[in-house]
């Protein structure tokens, strides 16, 4: 008489359903990368959420200490094809690798953003 087949994992302890499903890739779900701004100075800003807004208005995001920088200046913005740069009609304009952001631009691991006046280094885990 055969025994069932019971899958297991080196030191023979045995394999759930759960450990096989959690394993198997979620193919409607899109992989969220954490970003995060890196200062000039080195100061590092979680960046939270799918949506992150840089700007001197009150409910912005991050609000750095610049007087150049417009109300609501650039939009950070994270989707299925992972996360963008946009600048938000700002007076001063916002630079993506040394060039003016004039479209939504994907940002890729140490990609650098001129915001105005502040730099900022763009790190991807």
């Amino acid at each position: 008489m055969a025994l069932p087949f019971r899958p297991s994992v080196p030191g023979g302890q045995p394999v759930g359903r759960a450990d096989i499903l959690s394993t198997m890739p979620q193919a409607h779900a899109p992989k969220y990368v954490a970003l995060t701004l890196v200062t000039s100075v080195g100061q590092e800003i979680p960046v939270t959420g799918t949506s992150f807004t840089i700007g001197r208005q009150f409910d912005c995001d991050y609000r750095p200490d610049s007087v150049q920088i417009s109300r609501r200046h650039t939009l950070l913005i994270h989707g299925p094809e992972g996360w963008f740069a946009e600048d938000m009609g700002s007076a001063m304009g916002t630079v993506h690798n040394q060039r003016p952001l004039t479209a939504r631009q994907r940002l890729a691991d140490g990609d650098e953003l001129g915001v105005a006046d502040v730099k900022l280094r763009i790190r991807l885990r």
